[in-house]
C-alpha cells in the first residue's frame, strides 16, 4: 500500500547473453514463485531422466524427488492453487503438479474432516493409468492430514 509505483520492471540475462525487461504490475495477491524454462530443453532433459531407468523405477524416483521436494531437470513444477474438495469426510487439495517427457506426478494433501478415523488405500487415490502411489500417513485420526504422491505416464513413453 505505501509502494507508490504500478508495477516492478526488472532484466533477465540468458546463458546466452540475451537480455529480456521484465515487468510486473504490483497488486495484493499472495507471493509466487516463478521458473522461466525453454521448453524444448526442458523436455529433453526430462526425457533424458526418465530414459536412464525403466518405467517404473523412474516413477519411484519421482515420487522420491517429490516427497523430498526437489526439482527434477527438466520437469515443470506447477504449485496448485486449488480449493479443497470434500469427498465424503475427506478433503483433499492437489499442492503441485510435476510435468516430465513420460510421467506426471501430483502431490495431494489430504484431511481428514470427519469423527472416525480413515485408512487411505493406494486404489483409493490412483486413476487406471497409476504407475506408482505413495502415502506418507496411510492411517488418519480426525483432524489429521497427510500427503499423498500420485504419478502417472502422460502419453508415449517409449520404456520397457
Amino acid at each position: 500500500e505505501t509502494y507508490a509505483a504500478r508495477a516492478i520492471s526488472f532484466f533477465a540475462t540468458t546463458k546466452k547473453g540475451f537480455v529480456y525487461k521484465v515487468a510486473c504490475r504490483v497488486e495484493q495477491i499472495p507471493a509466487t514463485q516463478v521458473f522461466v524454462t525453454n521448453p524444448a530443453i526442458a523436455k529433453t532433459q526430462a526425457a533424458d531422466w526418465e530414459s536412464q531407468t525403466p518405467l517404473g523405477t523412474s516413477a519411484v524416483r519421482l515420487i522420491q524427488a517429490m516427497a523430498n521436494d526437489q526439482t527434477v531437470d527438466g520437469y515443470e513444477v506447477r504449485q496448485a492453487t486449488a480449493v479443497p474438495v470434500r469427498v465424503g469426510d475427506l478433503e483433499v487439495q492437489l499442492i503441485a503438479d510435476y510435468r516430465g517427457a513420460s510421467l506426471t506426478g501430483k502431490v495431494v494433501r489430504i484431511h481428514n474432516r470427519g469423527a472416525k478415523p480413515v485408512t487411505l488405500a493406494e486404489r483409493d487415490l490412483a486413476p487406471r493409468d497409476t504407475l506408482a502411489v505413495s502415502i506418507a500417513d496411510p492411517k488418519l485420526e480426525p483432524g489429521a492430514s497427510t500427503t499423498a504422491f500420485v504419478v502417472s505416464a502422460n502419453g508415449e513413453t517409449g520404456h520397457d
